[in-house]
Parts: C-alpha cells; structure tokens; sequence
C-alpha cells in the first residue's frame, strides 16, 4: 500500500506541472489573439477530459474508468473570473499542510490574493511547493490556491476544490478565474493523497463555478 500511495504521489505531482503548464500557455494565448474569456476554461476542461479518458494518466478507478463519460462543471460564469491584489508575505517560511491520507507536505505562503466578489471582499492564501521553490531560482511561475466554499458537500467536493493562476508581474494584478476550479485526486480515488486546504482559504460563499462534485459508478 506505501508503495502504490507513492507512485499516486508522483504520478499527481506530474499531472499538476502539466495543468499548471497548460493554464499559462493558455492565458498567454488568450492574451495575444484576443480570444474569448472563456478560452482558458474550456480548453483546460477539454484536456482533462482526454487525461481522464487514457489508462497511464487518469487517476480514476477501474470501474469508473470503464464507465467515464466526462467530467461534470458549472457552466462558464465571467463573474467568478476576477482581478486580485496580491500581498506579498514579508518573511516566506515553510510549513506542512495536511492532506487526506493523514500525511502531510511542506509549502511555502507567497502571500494573500485580495479579491471582490458578488459586492464582498474575500482573501485566499497562495502557495508553491516548498520543492519546487528551489527549482525555481526565485522565479515564481504559478500559484497554487487550495480553497473550500459553501458548495463543498452538496454540488462540489467535500474537501474542496484546486486553482492555479498565474504569477502576477510586479505592480500587476493577478487573474483568479474559479471557472478553472477542478478536484483533487482524492476525490477521485482514495489511495491519493491530496493537500487540504487551509482553515483560512475557507470562503464564506458558494462558489458555482469549475468542476463539480465526482459521483462514483457504483452510486450512480
């Protein structure tokens, strides 16, 4: 069992570089082309359908495997797309977050994006990998955003949701678009183990935008 939860943890690790790689190229080629706002959503949704879809990359069970019809989303919402201020933290440490398995990784907190939404302020804290902070020789690409809302349970994943947005440039806003929301692997497939977002990423709001909740074949 320690060792398949290890090959799950690389095999999730090399599906979220890839996620988070393919969120910016498609910000960047929305940017450029002046494409729909849209775009970066539905061709996200389009790739992870097809990840989903083959053996090597799909973190489904066998069952659901055989029976997968596709992924379920809110339909694309402009209004969960929303500008945000990122505050920097002044002193970035490392610290472990726990995840659904009872383990734990270790992150570094980038800072708190300050946001707008339905009229009310929200604050998310942002994270990278403590790992991959090293690799990065102080260029920051990305951020990770674990969050919870009022969906959880109901319409979404109990545990909560994912969101990767891209590294605001200095004096710049940062785009936090929940319409690329998508599920951790655990909620897929129990042997993962998925990061837990904190106690202050939980938004007092529902959030209908993104992937919603996973239902398993056998309770269909």
């Amino acid at each position: 069992m320690a060792r398949f939860r290890l090959f799950c943890e690389i095999k999730k690790m090399r599906q979220l570089f890839f996620s988070i790689l393919l969120i910016i190229c498609f910000a960047a080629l929305a940017n450029s082309q002046n494409l729909p706002i849209s775009y970066e959503a539905e061709s996200f949704r389009r790739i992870q359908d097809k990840s989903f879809r083959k053996r090597q990359t799909s973190p489904l069970l066998p069952l659901d495997f055989e029976n997968f019809k596709g992924l379920e989303y809110f339909p694309f919402d402009a209004k969960y797309r929303v500008q945000a201020k990122l505050v920097k933290t002044p002193e970035t440490k490392s610290f472990l977050m726990p995840t659904s398995t009872g383990g734990s990784r270790k992150y570094l907190k980038i800072g708190d994006l300050i946001f707008d939404l339905k009229g009310k302020e929200f604050t998310l804290a942002a994270f990278i990998i403590e790992s991959s902070a090293a690799q990065a020789n102080g260029k920051i690409r990305d951020l990770f955003v674990p969050f919870r809302d009022l969906t959880n349970g109901e319409e979404t994943y109990n545990a909560g949701r994912y969101v990767y947005l891209k590294m605001p440039k200095e004096g710049e806003e940062a785009i936090l678009d929940f319409n690329l929301s998508h599920n951790p692997n655990c909620a897929y497939n129990s042997n993962y183990a998925c990061t837990l977002p904190p106690k202050e990423n939980f938004l007092q709001i529902e959030i209908e935008a993104g992937e919603k909740k996973f239902v398993h074949s056998e309770t269909k």
